[in-house]
């Protein structure tokens, strides 16, 4: 659905098919969650109510804001300053039709980030072990959660100097992704020097954040490329319980006595100091059941040969499936 209604705004508005949380562009100026009403020419939404019955209420010319006590700031319309970056301080988003200025300090808020302002303080476990501090001001700085470099109005950690961007706060603790086996769970230090991440395949940033594999101890992932939404799908699994993700790679049949998951045609029994094969030195099972395997050295010379006498064997096994590996 389509309208256009000048008394609202000045382009054509869509219903907007998502819910979202947004600040009315109309003249009541509260916030609001549902569908609204968006232009996308400048992406400002509105409340339907608002669109069909526009309010007559202003917004104060003047407000005296948490953000910035030394100065009221004023309201503006149009376009921002030369001389401003056109950008919110808080938020970093670009300044809509209405906003809020300092002229004595070039400092800008949006209309969303008057009414409805991150909080000065906060002590949030999920974040950092210790209280945050918001500092409102152009800075340019590296988040400690991510690795990447922000310009404005971080939370700073004054016990540790540890520093993070406002949309890194509420990063998961334990993720899935699309991209590795096992879950990932998220890390305030990497602490490997020369890691590279397991989805853009870039260096990063040892001395910040980052997501790691428990199982897998070489396999980091940046904080941004594991929460990417063609990533990950949305879900925290911090406190769910994991699914067994692998089956016991082979059964007891006896002492010294097993039936593998590769080769389940036989069973194997166990050689004791067995001579490790050499690549040149491949086997294959005589009834030609499967492919041939070379033994992976795995810090043991002990190895499960095949009862039947088809030369199959693999190393004494894992908990995991692994223990051999096909070079076919």
């Amino acid at each position: 659905e389509v309208l256009v209604i000048k008394k609202t705004h000045h382009h054509k508005l869509a219903l907007f098919k998502e819910q979202i949380e947004f600040v009315c562009g109309a003249k009541c100026w509260k916030i609001g969650t549902g569908f609204p009403y968006k232009c996308h020419e400048c992406d400002v939404s509105f409340h339907v109510n608002c669109v069909w019955r526009p309010s007559e209420l202003k917004p104060q010319s003047e407000v005296n804001h948490s953000s910035h006590s030394s100065h009221h700031l004023k309201l503006n319309t149009g376009q921002p300053p030369d001389y401003s970056d056109g950008k919110c301080r808080l938020c970093g988003k670009e300044i809509d039709e209405l906003y809020y200025h300092c002229s004595s300090c070039n400092f800008t808020l949006d209309m969303h980030c008057v009414l409805n302002p991150p909080p000065e303080t906060l002590r949030d476990t999920k974040a950092h072990d210790h209280t945050l501090i918001l500092l409102p001001r152009l800075d340019s700085f590296t988040c400690n959660a991510c690795g990447l470099k922000g310009d404005r109005s971080p939370y700073l950690c004054v016990q540790c100097g540890f520093m993070i961007h406002q949309d890194c706060l509420d990063l998961p603790r334990v993720i899935k992704t699309n991209r590795h086996g096992h879950r990932i769970s998220r890390t305030s230090v990497l602490g490997v020097v020369n890691s590279i991440c397991g989805v853009c395949l870039e260096n990063m940033d040892w001395t910040c954040g980052g997501y790691s594999c428990q199982r897998c101890p070489g396999y980091f992932v940046h904080s941004k490329c594991a929460t990417r939404s063609d990533v990950w799908n949305g879900e925290e699994l911090e406190g769910v319980p994991e699914e067994k993700e692998y089956l016991d790679p082979y059964v007891v049949i006896e002492d010294n006595t097993i039936q593998h998951f590769s080769h389940q045609e036989h069973w194997l029994r166990l050689h004791v100091n067995s001579v490790i094969w050499e690549e040149e030195n491949k086997r294959w099972c005589k009834s030609r059941c499967m492919y041939p395997f070379m033994l992976k050295m795995l810090g043991t010379s002990d190895s499960y040969v095949c009862s039947a006498g088809c030369l199959f064997n693999v190393l004494v096994p894992t908990r995991r499936r692994g223990s051999i590996k096909n070079v076919c």
